[in-house]
């Protein structure tokens, strides 16, 4: 080492300092040790130690990742720091150093390479150690801005840690009573840790106050707490000689804890067998010759009674009565958790009863960014079982999930709109459709706070559909009302399905039985395909046609599986069809037009529906003058399918 460390860590002033403390050799300590993990989080180090060097040594009073509990002087980076009370001490690369290139540190185990230290400074200045992170690898940037502060704000905690470890070091030592205040400090930090754990559990709670208030007083066999109900004592939790009688009663008249619920006084009882307000029954029941009680209170209300004997008369001293109040005021403290907990699990329940009973879906999510802020996607954190009803998911898979992994493909839509509701902090409805899922949703979404909304929806496909129904049905009226060819009609017809249905191809083709072909004049198709105008031949696409020679509407939900297609599907696909619709129109039981209907997508016909239009259609006349559009085939097989439309999704290619 080059600079003079030595003085600064020999100087009497501030090893006065740093006894003063009494902090040297203690026990790890929960405070300490929450403080060195939380460093190593921020500052993204391995390492994290809280440092006190003292004359010979520096000792560490809490350590994250770092075996040795101490080292020697020539060991510490540490003591450089005591020179720069009001600045961070920070080596970027520890080897590369004068002052710690040699450390025994870093030519060996652990080879430590970047070290960070904020120095433990009292109130009179003097530097006791520091809150440092180390790395095993050289950091030339050192520390963000912000971990920096992170780490001077986190050795302030660790000196609020210390005094307060001090002021309560003299508050034992004035009072002569240093290891009865540890097991008290002790009992009530055990029987606080054991509340919280309990969530709310009344037994569980009072029976961490009971075990707390005889672990301070050793004096104690048994202990026990009374809750008042009505007239009588109920003895509710029990430990020791005590514990075989939890759910005993005693009344409030005529007993020592009866007496204490009343008076609201503690009382401490030296001898019991001649004490007026113990029951005599009790006594020789239990056997106890002495005796404490102190009143559980919640403002002006008495809840019980903790009481702790002894089967040696005097047991107990004042010390040891007022050392069992703090463990009745834990007692109310966790009767009062156990009350708000109950009536929190009430209304908790009560919500999720009304949650799982909606009818509508509702999600509560919480919105994803970027680096750069933006929201990109949003994650579940709530869905109720009509949310699954509702999309066709099992809510359970989705909590903790965002949306663009359930349903991959969705539109953008669906993550912008939401994340306006969370940017502007308005409510906004929608009705929108999920293309991947073939649904149709309505709804609102409201900002929830923090980056948080709610949605409450609805399915709406079949209003939808139906309302796209009647337009197409309106529109058809409307396109044919000019036209006068059947070529013409036809091919409107064909239009009005293929736009209604959201079909890749549509049309009405004229049909040689004998032949087994078709005649396509004029198809309907979506924009950017060719068209299949011209002959074809039926087994060319498949080996349905004895169907359609008998009558029979051929309806197939995927060529690839339907064995009537399977062969073929390659073919069938070159004309954008995955999915078919063919209806026959027969004249006097021969087979002479189609309708056909080809979807890109896989899709499920509905039989029922599909049945009651075969029922009601009629073949064309070949020779009759041209037919009004209501009498038209093609056009009431087009308003027959835009009725069918209510059950089928869309199936664009």
């Amino acid at each position: 080492m080059t600079d003079d460390w030595p003085t600064r860590v020999s100087a009497a002033e501030r090893l006065a300092a740093l006894d003063s403390y009494g902090i040297l050799d203690t026990p790890a300590e929960s405070g300490f040790d929450d403080v060195v993990h939380l460093a190593c989080r921020l500052c993204a180090t391995p390492v994290a130690l809280v440092s006190l060097v003292s004359g010979d040594r520096q000792w560490f009073k809490a350590r994250a990742n770092f075996p040795p509990c101490q080292t020697d002087l020539n060991s510490s980076v540490c003591a450089h720091a005591l020179a720069q009370p009001d600045r961070l001490l920070v080596v970027p690369d520890l080897t590369a150093d004068p002052r710690t290139s040699a450390n025994p540190l870093v030519t060996g185990e652990p080879f430590i390479r970047f070290y960070a230290g904020a120095p433990l400074v009292t109130r009179e200045g003097q530097v006791l150690g520091t809150l440092c992170v180390i790395d095993h690898e050289p950091r030339p940037e050192g520390l963000t801005i912000q971990q920096a502060g992170d780490l001077r704000a986190l050795a302030r905690q660790v000196m609020t840690q210390m005094e307060l470890h001090r002021a309560i070091a003299h508050r034992d030592a004035v009072r002569q009573e240093e290891r009865q205040g540890f097991r008290a400090r002790e009992a009530l930090r055990d029987a606080q840790a054991a509340m919280a754990a309990a969530d709310g559990d009344l037994d569980a709670v009072l029976a961490a106050a009971v075990q707390g208030a005889m672990h301070t007083v050793p004096a104690a066999d048994g202990g026990v707490v009374e809750l008042v109900d009505g007239t009588e004592l109920e003895y509710r939790a029990a430990r020791g000689t005590l514990a075989p009688h939890v759910g005993l009663r005693v009344p409030l008249d005529g007993s020592l804890a009866g007496h204490c619920a009343t008076s609201r006084v503690p009382r401490r009882v030296a001898d019991a067998t001649i004490d007026p307000y113990v029951h005599r029954a009790l006594l020789e029941r239990f056997g106890f010759r002495s005796a404490m009680v102190t009143p559980i209170l919640r403002g002006g209300a008495v809840l019980g009674v903790l009481k702790l004997q002894s089967a040696e008369p005097d047991a107990f001293t004042e010390r040891d009565l007022e050392l069992a109040g703090l463990f009745a005021g834990v007692a109310t403290a966790g009767l009062a958790a156990a009350e708000a907990s109950a009536q929190i699990r009430a209304k908790d329940v009560y919500w999720r009863g009304l949650f799982d009973r909606l009818s509508e879906g509702f999600i509560i999510a919480e919105v994803v960014r970027d680096q750069e802020g933006a929201i990109t996607d949003w994650r579940h954190l709530e869905v109720n079982p009509a949310w699954g009803a509702l999309v066709g998911v099992d809510p359970a898979s989705v909590v903790g999930r965002t949306l663009r992994e359930v349903i991959p493909g969705i539109e953008d839509a669906w993550v912008g709109e939401f994340a306006d509701v969370v940017r502007t902090g308005e409510p906004s409805t929608f009705t929108r459709q999920v293309g991947t899922l073939r649904r149709w949703y309505e709804g609102r979404a409201f900002p929830l706070g923090d980056d948080r909304f709610g949605v409450l929806f609805l399915e709406v496909t079949d209003r939808i559909e139906a309302e796209r129904r009647r337009e197409a049905i309106l529109s058809l009226g409307d396109r044919l009302r000019d036209v006068t060819g059947r070529g013409d009609i036809s091919n409107v017809a064909a239009a009005v399905v293929g736009e209604a249905l959201a079909l890749s191809r549509a049309g009405y083709c004229t049909v040689d039985a004998d032949r087994e072909t078709i005649e396509v004049e004029q198809d309907w198709r979506l924009p950017g395909l060719p068209s299949i105008a011209g002959e074809h031949h039926f087994r060319t696409y498949g080996s349905y046609i004895e169907q359609l020679k008998r009558g029979e509407t051929v309806m197939v939900d995927d060529v690839r599986t339907d064995p009537r297609t399977a062969p073929t599907a390659e073919r069938l696909a070159a004309v954008q069809s995955r999915a078919l619709l063919n209806l026959p129109v027969m004249e006097r039981g021969r087979f002479v037009g189609l309708l056909f209907a080809l979807c890109g997508n896989p899709r499920a016909w509905s039989d029922d529906e599909v049945s009651s239009c075969v029922r009601s259609r009629t073949a064309p006349a070949p020779r009759s003058p041209v037919p009004r559009p209501r009498s038209n085939s093609a056009c009431s097989m087009a308003s027959w399918l835009i009725d069918w439309k209510n059950t089928s999704p869309s199936c664009n290619p």
